[in-house]
Formats: structure tokens, sequence, C-alpha cells
């Protein structure tokens, strides 16, 4: 059971949040008492999962929020307005899809070498090179092999590395295999030569990093990315069409009887133009 402390903190963590639309602007109020819908809280959404905050392009069209204004109406609430709607040229439809890439294994290391620093970019680069040619990638289902290096540019790929140098840096090489166990294969062998490799101006030859935990080399979970390879779409009229017998016969001839058995996941929806029964209140 929890307490009533306990349902109190959980209550001030909850952030639900109403809209209410006004003509030009909308207002945004948290429906939590603690929690504020504040200028800052409210701009700051904008920059949620988008490419450029100032353009958000959906299939209809593309908001512009450049000249937005964010406004305090009380110290709960927030109005929004000079935003701009630019209408598609063609309507669109996204879609966002999955699939299973492999199975993961990861290596994790670091280094306060400041040789191994300034290093870092080759040291990959050979490494990699040497774990492709003493393990082979399968033609039919190649392994992949991810380097971020935090310190550098794991985070962002910057033009250029940072001046000065970092103290310290930390790798993390992902391998991504058809199976654990190849994961697992790859980033031990790997593992080894990163320990090993040999750079411009080395000291130690016995090693250059440190490992959080032994062995260093984990599997991970199960690796997914974007495999959406064709997507077939149609408009309808009607949802009745797909129980017409013109829509029947097309999907007897020949052409799609071959297709049939490459297609899967299929997807129905049936949508109903949105009408305001009733007006905004004043």
């Amino acid at each position: 059971e929890y307490s009533s402390s306990d349902r109190h903190r959980r209550q001030r963590r909850r952030g639900t949040i109403i809209g209410t639309l006004e003509g030009d602007s909308f207002t945004v109020d948290s429906m939590n008492p603690t929690r504020h819908a504040t200028p800052m809280s409210v701009a700051a959404h904008s920059l949620y999962e988008q490419a450029d905050p100032y353009a958000v392009r959906e299939p209809e069209g593309t908001l512009h929020t450049k000249d937005a204004r964010y406004e305090v109406v009380d110290e709960h609430r927030t109005r929004v307005s000079g935003s701009r709607w630019e209408p598609a040229a063609q309507l669109t439809v996204k879609i966002e899809g999955a699939m299973r890439v492999g199975e993961r294994a990861i290596l994790l290391a670091g280094s306060a070498d400041p040789r191994v620093i300034a290093n870092a970019k080759s040291i990959t680069a050979g490494v990699e090179k040497i774990v492709r040619e003493l393990t082979p990638p399968r033609p039919d289902k190649p392994y992949q092999i991810i380097w971020r290096v935090y310190g550098v540019d794991a985070v962002f790929p910057w033009p250029a590395a940072p001046d000065p140098l970092p103290r310290e840096i930390f790798f993390m090489c992902e391998c991504i295999a058809d199976t654990a166990e190849e994961a697992r294969a790859v980033a031990t062998v790997t593992k080894q030569y990163l320990l090993h490799h040999g750079f411009p101006g080395r000291l130690s030859t016995a090693g250059n990093l440190a490992f959080p935990f032994t062995p260093p080399e984990v599997a991970a979970a199960t690796a997914y990315g974007a495999g959406l390879k064709y997507v077939a779409t149609y408009h309808l009229t009607s949802p009745a069409v797909c129980e017409s017998a013109a829509w029947k016969e097309a999907s007897s001839t020949p052409w799609a009887q071959k297709l049939l058995p490459q297609l899967s996941d299929g997807l129905r929806l049936v949508l109903r133009r949105y009408v305001r029964t009733a007006p905004l209140p004043a």
C-alpha cells in the first residue's frame, strides 16, 4: 500500500495539460495545481522531437512558429499566438515503422591517456579494419560496428575535435549481428585489439584502456531500426469499396497474386471528417 505522502508525491509529478482554443490563439493550462504552464516551459515543448522548432512539418502542411508569442495569462497559464499555418501543396501520409535489425552487444572502455585521446578517431578506424579482416562479415547478413566516443563526438557530430582535448574519453562500441553469439564474438575481438592497438606516440604496449567491469563486452537488447521498404497506400472514397466486386477482381489478378506472399501488416483506417458540434465558449 502507498502512504498518503507517497500519493502526494506522485500527484505532484503528474503534468496533464489542457489547451483551450481561442480563435487566433490558444491558452495552455496545467491540470496539476502545483505545476505551471509558463512561457518558457510551453516554448520549450517546440523542441520536442522536431528537426526545426521554427517549422513543424506535418502531412497537411507546415506550422511556422518563428513569430509565435508566449504570454503570461497568470502564474498558471500561458497564451500562445502569432504562429502561421502553411497548407501543403500536396497532402501526404506520415508512416513510421521499425523492424528487427539484429542482436546487440556493446563494449565499454575509458581512457585518460592523452595520446589515446588525441588519436581516438584513427584508433577506432584501425581497430575496426583489423576486426573485419579477422572475423569477415557474412555476405547475406553482415554485422555492424558503431563507435561512440564520449567526450569527442558521441552525442553530436562536431566537425572538429575539442580544443583543448578532454582529460578523459569513453569508448562505446556497439556490435549488431544476426545472432547474439556473433555480436558478442565481434565485441570480444574488438576489445582485444582496442586494448593493444598501436598508434603514433604510444608508450604502453600492455594496454591503454580502463574497463568499468569485467568482461567489458556485454549482451544488450535486440536492436530495432527503420525497416519499411515499400508501402502501398490507397485513399478510398468509402469503406464499402473494399467489399465491392471491382476491388475483389483487382485483388485476384496475376500480378496481385504474385505480390500477395510478399505483403504483411495490412492496416485499414476508416476516417471521418471532424465537425464541431458546438461553438467555442466566449
